[in-house]
């Protein structure tokens, strides 16, 4: 492509001109800084523009506080930047914390500022806390500002541990495992009901301490020797009479090992109309193969009216099967037991299998 051509140039010198231009660096330098001017500028126009976000305060240390009090902190957010500032989310990482903010959608100009109420609810907590508040915004140097909250709940009573394991258990035999509620010095908080979620462990309560000091139980926890093998959970349900904390859950978890091979561990009848039966079957085995023998004495433990047993020998004994028949005797009823076998060489003397089921009302029209 040839360059403008000027009076009395030839066709020659005006194809040399051409190309020196295209081969000087300046040209394309022109060229290239004039593309880049608007964006430049509009660049320049955001930058001027952009907001930036800053908190009055940055912590809230709300002190030593007593389970059920509430407490209100105000952080003033600002618009120190020179565009209009979004807050796109407030989110705390503690349920005992609300974050408000009126109109927090609505952009905040520049200049301007905008209350951020954090409230402290203090029932459902005890002990020391260490949370945050993140407010995320369009600030392009701040995109996320945090507010961290920290302080102290003193409860009226506690559980700890919350947890018992008590590991790898040999099938049959009985361990122990403790926890404690206790109770503040000057407090009295009453255990009104102590519910199991399941039978294969025993409970003692122990008292300990006086009013003036820290006192109230310690509780055993005692496996029992027929809990099957296999992995073992259940939970401890407290409930107590105090308003700001009415109640405790303490998980229980072990690993049980033997000989015995039970298939399944739980049987889940799931819901049963009245009027209507529903069937499972136990499987006893060796892992080792060898035979066993298994009682026709079957102890139903719980709801045993409900449940009829019989028990069949499979495979000269090295198979034992235990069929199980669920008849509900009324409708909406929360059901639950222990099937319990005695045995004689299957590593352990007995094997207690737990079941639930729910019953139903009848069908219409029978």
């Amino acid at each position: 492509m040839m360059g403008p051509r000027f009076p009395g140039q030839s066709d020659q010198a005006a194809r040399r001109s051409a190309t020196t231009v295209r081969n000087n660096p300046r040209h394309w330098s022109r060229i290239l800084f004039g593309l880049l001017l608007p964006v430049l500028s509009f660049t320049g126009q955001l930058t001027a523009q952009a907001p930036r976000i800053e908190l009055s305060a940055a912590h809230w240390d709300f002190g030593v506080r007593e389970q059920g009090e509430t407490d209100r902190f105000v952080v003033k957010v600002k618009n120190t930047g020179t565009g209009p500032l979004t807050i796109r989310d407030v989110k705390v990482t503690c349920g005992c914390v609300n974050a408000t903010m009126a109109n927090r959608t609505a952009p905040i100009p520049a200049g301007g500022e905008r209350d951020l109420v954090l409230t402290l609810v203090t029932a459902r907590q005890r002990g020391k806390m260490q949370k945050y508040c993140y407010v995320s915004s369009d600030d392009p140097k701040t995109p996320q500002a945090v507010i961290a909250i920290t302080g102290e709940i003193l409860g009226d009573w506690r559980v700890e541990p919350k947890h018992l394991n008590f590991g790898i258990v040999q099938a049959g035999k009985t361990p122990e495992a403790t926890f404690r509620v206790e109770v503040r010095p000057g407090r009295t908080v009453e255990i009104l009901e102590t519910i199991k979620s399941s039978d294969d462990f025993i409970l003692e309560k122990v008292p300990f301490g006086k009013l003036e000091a820290p006192h109230g139980w310690r509780i055993k926890v005692r496996l029992k020797d027929d809990v099957p093998p296999g992995p073992f959970s259940a939970a401890v349900h407290l409930r107590t009479g105090n308003r700001n904390l009415p109640y405790e859950n303490v998980m229980l978890h072990a690993r049980v090992q033997g000989e015995l091979d039970v298939r399944p561990g739980k049987i889940y009848f799931g819901r049963v109309l009245h009027g209507e039966s529903r069937r499972a079957v136990i499987r006893l085995s060796r892992k080792d193969g060898r035979p066993f023998d298994v009682s026709d004495e079957v102890r139903l433990e719980g709801f045993a009216k409900r449940v009829r047993a019989q028990v069949v020998k499979r495979k000269d004994g090295r198979l034992w099967e235990v069929l199980l028949t669920l008849s509900p005797e009324s409708p909406d009823e929360r059901l639950k037991g222990r099937v319990r076998l005695h045995l004689e060489g299957a590593g352990q003397s007995a094997v207690a299998i737990p079941w639930q089921a729910v019953s139903g009302p009848k069908r219409p029209g029978r």
